[in-house]
C-alpha cells in the first residue's frame, strides 16, 4: 500500500479525520477529479492516502461541534465491497430548479423534509408514488446523488449500521446506542 503506514500514523488530526478525509477524496477522484500526486496505483484511496502523506489534501477542522456519521459493515463474503452500483439511498447535494415543473416541485418537497441529510427511496416515495421516475430525473440533473450499494465481491451478505457522533475539539461522543 503507498504511502506507508507509519506516514499515515503520523497524521495530526487522528485516524477517524484521516479515514473521512481520504474517502471524501477519493470519491472525488472516481468523479474524475484530477490526481495531485503521481504514484503507480489507479485506485481512487490509495491515490487520495498519497495525496494527504504528500501534504497536498488537509483536513478543514470546524471550529464548533459537528454531527458525522460512521457507518461500519460486515460480509459474509470476502469482506470487500464493490460499490460501482447505485443503489436506492440518496440525498439533495443542490435544491436548484430544474426545467420540468413536476420533479423540480419533488426536489423542494424533498429539499423541506430531508435537508442535506441521506433518504431512502421508500421514504420519498411516501411523500410521492411518482419517486422513482422524479428521482431518476433528479439524479440526471445533479440536483440529488445516490449511495453506492455495498455488494460483497463474492457475493456475500452486507450487513452495515451506523453511529451518529458529535465532533468536537476536546473528542467526540457517539449519541446511538
Amino acid at each position: 500500500m503507498l504511502p506507508s503506514p507509519d506516514t499515515l500514523n503520523e497524521f495530526p488530526h487522528g485516524k477517524f479525520v484521516l479515514s473521512n478525509l481520504a474517502a471524501k477524496r477519493a470519491n472525488q477522484l472516481r468523479e474524475g477529479a484530477m490526481p495531485l500526486v503521481q504514484v503507480e496505483s489507479t485506485h481512487p484511496l490509495t491515490i487520495a492516502l498519497a495525496e494527504i502523506a504528500a501534504g497536498k489534501i488537509k483536513a478543514i477542522l470546524p471550529s464548533a461541534e459537528t454531527m458525522s456519521a460512521i457507518e461500519p459493515f460486515a460480509s459474509s463474503g470476502a469482506g470487500q465491497v464493490d460499490g460501482r452500483r447505485t443503489g436506492n439511498i440518496y440525498r439533495v447535494v443542490r435544491p436548484k430548479p430544474s426545467k420540468a415543473s413536476e420533479p423540480n416541485e419533488f426536489l423542494q418537497l424533498l429539499s423541506r423534509e430531508f435537508k442535506t441529510l441521506p433518504f431512502a427511496e421508500r421514504w420519498a416515495h411516501r411523500l410521492d408514488p411518482k419517486a422513482p421516475a422524479f428521482l431518476n430525473a433528479l439524479v440526471r440533473t445533479g440536483a440529488i446523488m445516490t449511495y453506492p450499494a455495498l455488494l460483497d465481491i463474492e457475493g456475500g451478505i452486507v450487513s452495515q449500521t451506523e453511529h451518529t457522533m458529535i465532533v468536537g475539539a476536546d473528542g467526540s461522543e457517539v449519541t446511538t446506542a
